[in-house]
């Protein structure tokens, strides 16, 4: 299960590498996705695409804010290089920990917040009814298109 604690999600217990959670967006009830296409390196596209439960998928939420991904082991990753701006890339990147890949769940509206950025978790509205909808940073609105759900598989 997921608890909250303070503003950042983790999992009670401990979890096997087999173990994780979709992240659902609300708007479109897709799922956060790894591209596989691109999953062996650094920079890997995340996007939404039909929930099949696949380890590209499935996230491991860890202590301090960091989101893994279970089949590349790579953290969810703001792009430094535009981290000032609506529309920053977010990427699959070796996880370091730094600012940039902290995330803060704000419960409130069910969003996913990037700490450096203050930025939300933002499926693209523009493309939001298909598979491979972009994700970015955006500033934080409320609407249903930055608003996550999380499910065990």
């Amino acid at each position: 299960s997921i608890v909250v604690c303070g503003s950042v999600i983790g999992f009670a217990g401990t979890a096997s590498a087999q173990d994780g959670i979709t992240v659902r967006n609300s708007s479109s009830a897709r799922c956060l996705d790894a591209d596989l296409g691109t999953i062996s390196g650094n920079g890997t596209k995340v996007q939404l695409w039909d929930c099949h439960n696949d380890d590209n998928q499935l996230w491991d939420f860890e202590h301090g804010g960091l989101i893994r991904n279970n089949q590349s082991g790579r953290c969810l990753d703001a792009e430094l290089d535009d981290i000032a701006h609506n529309g920053t890339k977010v990427q699959l990147w070796d996880c370091h920990g730094d600012k940039n890949q902290i995330w803060d769940y704000d419960a409130d509206r069910g969003a996913l917040v990037n700490y450096l950025s203050g930025r939300c978790l933002d499926a693209d509205p523009g493309a939001i009814n298909g598979n491979g909808t972009g994700i970015h940073l955006w500033d934080c609105d409320g609407r249903a298109n930055q608003q996550w759900r999380f499910q065990s598989p």
